[in-house]
């Protein structure tokens, strides 16, 4: 497993935690708790869309197949 695919992977469990806390708020009808956990998720959309351009990019410029820059 890659960093890059490590920070996917972090991010996406983070979103998930924070969409579930937002939620939670939601239903208690905390508004502001609520608005605090939605941005904190759609900060982890954003690193998301980071790594997946990263691992985009990384994918592009490998010499050969298999070739792990982080390994070299």
């Amino acid at each position: 497993m890659t960093n890059v695919e490590r920070g996917l992977e972090a991010c996406r469990k983070k979103k998930q935690e924070y969409l579930l806390a937002s939620i939670r708020c939601l239903v208690k009808d905390e508004r502001e708790l609520f608005s605090f956990w939605w941005e904190k998720c759609e900060e982890e959309k954003e690193k998301e869309g980071l790594f997946l351009m990263f691992r985009e990019l990384i994918e592009e410029n490998r010499p050969v197949p298999g070739f792990l820059p982080e390994s070299n």
